[in-house]
């Protein structure tokens, strides 16, 4: 079982609000934070059992993990291909990888591959998108026991906001797609915000100005520019193409 031993983990600030007053993103492109659909803006989600980066040569940013929903048939060479995949650069992040108690293999099992995730994401440095369903205490738990220094984000949160605001507290960011609770964005905040398409066929430009509309003092394009910023930030990375 992997622990972090005593690192310390400092919460990753928002950059969002100061790039958007810098002016230093630009707002007619948007990073989507996670994906299935290729496009060149995003960070695109690796197809599970087909982890083969030559074929997706045309983006540099990508996830790489086992599924849930594909943890029962998942094997020790599954992992010990993933970690040797995860080390090329273009890997950005680790996952989607988590907890589903609805599909995927017994509830065990998921929490030891998720656990081999958290490992991989501490080793090469590299934060966690977690896919949670009906998990969210479990996820808390193992949070608090492996004590990561890397960012976790869950993704396509549709939680409310007291639940937002619990995960919060605890260090996981929170990423919101095509269907999400108004409450769980106020209690994120706009200056706090990730934005994704998942496997939606909403552009992520028209899912965004959807949120956007719950933010009095916002446009969409500032949402845009804040939600890329605060990918950029995650990934650890600064890309002119977005500044």
């Amino acid at each position: 079982m992997f622990v972090a031993g005593d690192k310390t983990h400092l919460p990753l600030p928002s950059v969002g609000r100061e790039r958007l007053r810098s002016g230093t993103v630009k707002p007619e492109i948007m990073l989507d934070f996670h994906t299935h659909r290729p496009h060149p803006d995003s960070i695109f989600n690796l197809p599970s059992g087909k982890a083969v980066l030559s074929a997706y040569s045309e983006f540099k940013y990508i996830s790489a993990g086992i599924h849930p929903w594909n943890t029962e048939a998942a094997t020790i060479e599954d992992y010990k291909a993933l970690g040797e995949l995860a080390k090329d650069d273009r890997i950005v992040a680790i996952g989607e990888c988590g907890i589903d108690k609805l599909r995927g293999a017994e509830l065990d099992k998921q929490k030891a591959v998720f656990i081999a995730h958290v490992a991989l994401s501490e080793q090469l440095h590299k934060p966690l998108i977690i896919h949670c369903v009906k998990a969210y205490q479990e996820i808390l738990a193992l949070k608090r026991d492996l004590t990561p220094a890397q960012t976790w984000v869950i993704h396509g949160f549709r939680g409310n906001g007291i639940l937002a605001k619990q995960l919060l507290d605890k260090d996981i960011r929170l990423s919101f797609g095509e269907k999400f609770n108004p409450d769980a964005l106020k209690a994120v905040g706009a200056e706090n915000l990730l934005i994704e398409t998942d496997d939606s066929e909403t552009p992520i430009e028209e899912i965004a100005a959807n949120i956007a509309s719950h933010f009095e003092d916002y446009s969409p394009e500032q949402i845009m520019e804040i939600a890329t910023a605060n990918a950029l930030a995650v990934i650890k990375k600064q890309d002119t193409e977005y500044m």
